[in-house]
């Protein structure tokens, strides 16, 4: 993001603002190409200069929340940035696909025939194999072609071993692992066995020739070809020794393991076959290139060129457009990044998917020809109006957006109760699914003690007056039962001692509590102490 600042200043001041943790230096100039240049701002006077500073400075508040945003995403990203579908085909574009193949017109076809057929692998060595002796090997692949014979137009074989690798970076830090090896394998015996030589046996054993060439060859002529660079096909024909070997093959899961072990003796060891094979490689999305990808690199020497393209492919212009798009800033990143965010897409058509879903504060125009991958950016106007009124406009007749307050326009209800919630009730932090009403707790109360036909209505009542009080109270185990019924007789003692009926049925249900062992005869003789208080405060007042 280009230096965004609060007042107007000089050409050539560092910024005072800017989101990055950076200082950055922006200077005008003048530049005929209207995709990547910077208006001049000298032929502005003092007053317009003051307007287009306040113009610039409309990027501050998109990229203040932006920022708030990519600081979140830190620590809860919403997604994976690698499982984007965009970020997956541009890595897929990148991948190498090499194709082998035995030509006939290098090949001397009445020499060479007595290889085929010749099977191709691209295989990994495997470290620190059991029962791995000096002078053995043992490889893992997944995948083998096999080629029967040099039939085809012209004497080339059109049936070709096609494999992808990975990308440039990638490879070459497995090159220098030596984790990658081409094998070529003779099945000739099998031929003469009349054995299936269409599909690679599973289990295998026996003699067989073999030819091995490594990938950091192949790596470093590709490093170093423009071609490849270019997106162009690069091709190169090499040589490939076969010597005799004992092979054993065994299936692992998907893997499929091949044990080499090779003769003691020199004079065993000694080449009996050479074989000219060509190498053919392009990267997968070649036949995508765009404009910006066809840019004549004429003037540019053969050696700096594979580095050159490296850096030129993921730069991108950004033009950031204020004061009416008059004028504008432009900015350069690397790597197909978002100013913004700071976020590598991995591809242009991938910057633009991110720009426009990611950052929609901001309108946003894409250009690309030979020279350019450029964005225009704009603040966007028609995010939020202004509601002050005009001089001379009836406010009645004001056009003004209007946004409803969350949760007024939905109806809500109290879950047990069943009755409309205020608004006050609902922005509350009381969970109302955890709420008892006591009024309607009573009466369903109540509702059920009248189903009861063999009650008397003392005992409907006193059952009533008990299921009350430890809905209220809470009395949810037995060592509440105690001073439940100290508190159950002092709450309703001055009851009890009017209602002698009640009374009698108080008494008789704590003795069945003390019949199931939750109430000791102490607790009994506090609840009739408490009651006979009542009853000769009521004696004294009915005397009096």
């Amino acid at each position: 993001m280009p230096s965004i600042p609060l007042v107007a200043r000089e050409t050539g001041i560092p910024c005072a603002l800017h989101w990055r943790h950076y200082t950055c230096y922006c200077s005008y100039s003048t530049v005929t190409d209207s995709m990547c240049r910077q208006d001049s701002a000298t032929h502005l006077s003092a007053e317009e200069k003051i307007a287009a500073e306040e113009s610039l400075s409309t990027y501050c508040k998109p990229v203040e929340l932006y920022n708030i945003l990519q600081r979140r995403a830190v620590r809860n990203p919403s997604f994976l940035q690698r499982c984007l579908q965009y970020k997956i085909q541009a890595k897929h574009k990148r991948r190498i696909q090499m194709a082998i193949s035995v030509p006939a017109t290098v090949n001397d076809e009445s020499q060479v025939q007595n290889v085929f057929p010749l099977c191709v692998i691209l295989a990994r060595p495997v470290s620190n194999a059991a029962g791995a002796e000096a002078n053995s090997d043992v490889y893992q692949f997944r995948r083998a072609c096999i080629s029967t014979s040099f039939t085809g137009v012209d004497g080339i074989n059109r049936v070709q071993a096609k494999f992808f690798l990975p990308e440039m970076d990638k490879l070459s830090a497995e090159t220098r692992a030596g984790s990658l090896v081409i094998l070529f394998v003779s099945f000739a015996e099998l031929a003469r066995d009349h054995l299936d030589t269409f599909s690679f046996p599973l289990h295998l054993e026996g003699h067989f020739l073999l030819g091995r060439m490594p990938i950091e060859l192949l790596h470093l002529l590709w490093e170093k070809s423009p071609n490849l660079s270019l997106g162009e096909r690069a091709e190169m024909l090499s040589t490939v020794d076969l010597s005799p070997c004992f092979m054993k093959t065994n299936c692992l899961d998907k893997d499929i393991h091949i044990s080499l072990q090779y003769p003691c003796s020199s004079v065993a060891l000694a080449t009996i076959q050479q074989l000219q094979v060509k190498i053919a490689a392009e990267e997968a999305g070649a036949g995508e290139k765009s404009t910006y990808d066809s840019f004549s690199y004429d003037d540019i020497s053969m050696t700096s060129l594979p580095r050159i393209i490296r850096l030129r492919t993921g730069n991108v212009v950004f033009n950031y457009r204020y004061y009416n798009n008059k004028l504008q800033r432009t900015e350069v990143t690397e790597d197909f990044t978002c100013p913004l965010c700071l976020v590598k897409c991995a591809s242009f058509k991938g910057l633009r998917y991110h720009l426009c879903s990611s950052h929609d504060l901001f309108n946003f125009e894409f250009w690309v020809n030979e020279e350019y991958q450029a964005v225009n950016v704009s603040v966007r106007t028609d995010m939020g109006r202004s509601e002050i009124v005009a001089n001379g406009v009836d406010p009645k007749q004001q056009t003004f957006f209007f946004c409803r307050a969350l949760l007024q326009k939905r109806q809500f209800f109290h879950s047990h109760r069943a009755q409309p919630m205020a608004l006050e009730q609902v922005l509350s932090d009381r969970d109302s699914e955890d709420e008892v009403d006591d009024d309607v707790a009573d009466l369903e109360d109540r509702r059920m003690l009248d189903d009861f036909v063999d009650v008397t209505k003392d005992e409907k009542q006193m059952m009533h007056l008990w299921n009350s009080f430890v809905r209220k109270q809470r009395v949810l185990a037995d060592g509440h039962i105690p001073w439940a019924c100290e508190a159950f007789s002092k709450l309703h003692g001055e009851e009890f001692a009017r209602a002698p009926a009640l009374l009698w049925y108080w008494r008789l249900f704590m003795t069945k509590l003390w019949n199931h062992g939750l109430i000791e005869a102490r607790g009994i003789n506090n609840c009739n102490l408490i009651l006979e208080q009542f009853q000769s405060q009521d004696n004294d007042s009915t005397r009096s």
